[in-house]
């Protein structure tokens, strides 16, 4: 066998990722299908979590400006050094505050937006390969009553390079509903298929 031949067979096998413009590059992170979001149900409440790859994150942050090559590029780098992602709360069989569900008292509802507010940061963490990765990203997005949900905005350092391939595991230490902790995987051979995102 050629033994140049070789080289090329591997590129093919791993294969180049596809290029997609801006708007389905997007659909395309969204899409479920794609193995970049991972959901469990407990009781009446669904844990989501996605993935944000830099590019995302960078066109999601700029709406229309993202379409501008170098401000795109410029914004990118404020971004670079860290790996990002979404977790949602939600109440599958009710429309009213998250917050609100299942609560005694005015005390547990004020406890429950403290937890988010200021301390769930503690109890979020991103196991890949033999690192256990700390939240250092940390922002809780409210609906005031407007959905059944909370939206937690979180990022993490970047895993040494001996782990860079490896799956990644959110784990929710869920304090506040007291649902125990909640493991989310989202698998490296699904990051390794992201486009590359073109202009």
């Amino acid at each position: 066998m050629n033994a140049g031949l070789i080289p090329s067979l591997i590129a093919s096998i791993k294969g180049t990722n596809k290029t997609l413009k801006v708007s389905e590059y997007i659909k395309w992170i969204e899409d479920k299908d794609n193995g970049l979001i991972d959901s469990r149900d407990f009781d009446d409440l669904n844990y989501y979590v996605q993935y944000k790859p830099i590019d995302y994150v960078t066109l999601k942050t700029l709406g229309p400006n993202g379409l501008n090559k170098n401000i795109f590029a410029e914004t990118k780098k404020e971004y670079e050094g860290m790996q990002y992602f979404t977790l949602t709360l939600s109440n599958r069989l009710s429309q009213g505050d998250l917050l609100k569900y299942d609560v005694t008292g005015g005390k547990e509802y004020q406890h429950r937006v403290n937890y988010f507010a200021f301390d769930g940061q503690n109890d979020i963490k991103l196991i890949q390969g033999t690192d256990t990765l700390y939240c250092k990203l940390y922002h809780f997005e409210r609906t005031y009553n407007i959905g059944p949900f909370v939206n937690l905005l979180i990022g993490f350092d970047l895993p040494s390079k001996k782990n860079q391939s490896s799956d990644k595991i959110l784990t929710f230490h869920d304090r506040a509903f007291g649902n125990g902790i909640i493991k989310l995987k989202i698998k490296s051979e699904n990051v390794e298929q992201i486009p590359d995102l073109i202009f």
